[in-house]
């Protein structure tokens, strides 16, 4: 009766360690997935901040260049 008990033990543990190992092995996927993102994300922010960059001087070198046209139209 004892040895009954003992082996249910031991095959609940087998099975709780199994169960472990299969979570362990979908988190450190997801970790994975996740930081595979996060360096996507990163590398669209940096995208971002160059367009930013880059509408600003437009919208600089077009005001600059209404401002010519307006002084040509006055001489």
């Amino acid at each position: 009766m004892l040895n009954d008990v003992l082996i249910k033990s031991l095959d609940n543990y087998d099975s709780v360690e199994k169960q472990l190992l299969i979570s362990t092995k979908r988190i450190n996927q997801m970790t994975k997935t996740i930081n595979a993102q996060a360096k996507k994300l990163a590398t669209l922010e940096r995208q971002l901040q160059k367009e930013q960059v880059e509408k600003q001087e437009i919208q600089r070198d077009y005001t600059h260049i209404v401002e010519l046209v307006q002084e040509l139209h006055v001489v």
